[in-house]
């Protein structure tokens, strides 16, 4: 199935698209406890989320506009997450642990999201468990994607390339090729080299 953008013109197409996540659908007063517990929030092209070493308890549902997550280096810093509509982008260790967090997040362009923190849904949680499972499988997915990029360190450049190029092409139209190609552990030339024969 094939990504595409949704258009949001207001507050309420914003939680239209939060709704959209869930499944099974929610029920109207779910939606209204989670109405209570958001807000909106926009960031500018540049923007932090979230910064390393910071203790952080919000999570944010991405709207519109594109993030990334990356690891502070001596070198060269290293881009371990890609974020964009409808994704949920937090820095678990953070939230969950209280750790500080091991990566910062920043605003690839202008964006807008929702924001809430982890205690709010800790007290849904309580009172809603289905909710909880919604969460629960978000963070698998959060840690399902973790896992796949690891596993994709013992791959040869162009299996990286490929897999994304197969499973997540619109991710080339969503971000510049500087921050796809940290993601994929290769220089930029390699690349440009591996879209010019896909």
């Amino acid at each position: 199935m094939s990504f595409q953008l949704q258009s949001i013109e207001s507050e309420s197409d914003q939680y239209e698209l939060l709704w959209k996540v869930f499944s099974p659908p929610l029920e109207e007063n779910l939606k209204m406890e989670l109405l209570s517990i958001f807000s909106t929030c926009s960031f500018e092209k540049g923007d932090f989320l979230v910064e390393a070493g910071e203790h952080t308890n919000n999570l944010y549902f991405i709207c519109t506009g594109t993030a990334y997550g990356f690891q502070p280096q001596a070198e060269k810093d290293a881009v371990v997450a890609l974020a964009y509509q409808r994704d949920l982008i937090a820095s678990l260790a953070s939230i969950t642990q209280s750790h500080p967090s091991t990566f910062s997040i920043v605003a690839q362009e202008p964006i807008l999201a929702l924001v809430t923190t982890f205690d709010q849904l800790n007290e849904l949680f309580d009172k809603h468990r289905s909710l909880e499972s919604w969460f629960l499988q978000a963070t698998f997915r959060i840690i399902a994607g973790m896992e796949i990029r690891l596993a994709a360190q013992a791959l040869t450049a162009e299996e990286r390339f490929q897999r994304l190029w197969n499973d997540s092409r619109h991710v080339f139209q969503l971000f510049p090729q500087r921050i796809i190609a940290s993601y994929l552990s290769m220089t930029p030339e390699t690349l440009s080299r591996l879209r010019k024969q896909s």
